[in-house]
């Protein structure tokens, strides 16, 4: 595949500059179910990919995570999915997934009395 720089998305914009390097963990698990043979040998019966992982994420203003949480809360559907689109480190492909996302930002005032956004990490999990 083409090398790209996009990491992370949600619908058209572009959010894979604020993410922090060396933060990033997102890739295809495989969901299985184990059952012990009668040699008491565990077996791994895989019946699919999920992606999961998560990341650190960084604004450098309140305006920048406003418009990250506007484009989040615009995405996510009412059984609490959100389709984004996300580089998976398994494949080293840019893939478009419904997941479950989940963040928690803290808001915290610098000495000059503007507001920010301290580093905070997202996980997601597809559905």
């Amino acid at each position: 595949m083409a090398r790209t720089d996009t990491v992370f998305m949600i619908g058209a914009s572009d959010f894979s500059a604020n993410v922090i390097g060396g933060t990033y963990n997102v890739q295809d698990q495989d969901i299985y179910t184990v059952w012990q043979d009668a040699n008491g040998r565990n077996h791994r019966d895989v019946y699919r990919k999920q992606l999961k992982g998560s990341f650190d994420v960084f604004f450098k203003t309140v305006t920048d995570f406003e418009v990250f949480n506007t484009a989040y809360k615009a995405a996510r559907s009412d059984s609490g999915l959100t389709r984004i689109t996300i580089m998976n480190d398994s494949t080293n492909n840019v893939e478009t997934k419904d997941v479950y996302f989940s963040f928690s930002p803290i808001r915290n005032r610098r000495d000059d009395w503007e507001d920010y956004y301290e580093q905070f990490t997202i996980s997601i999990e597809e559905w």
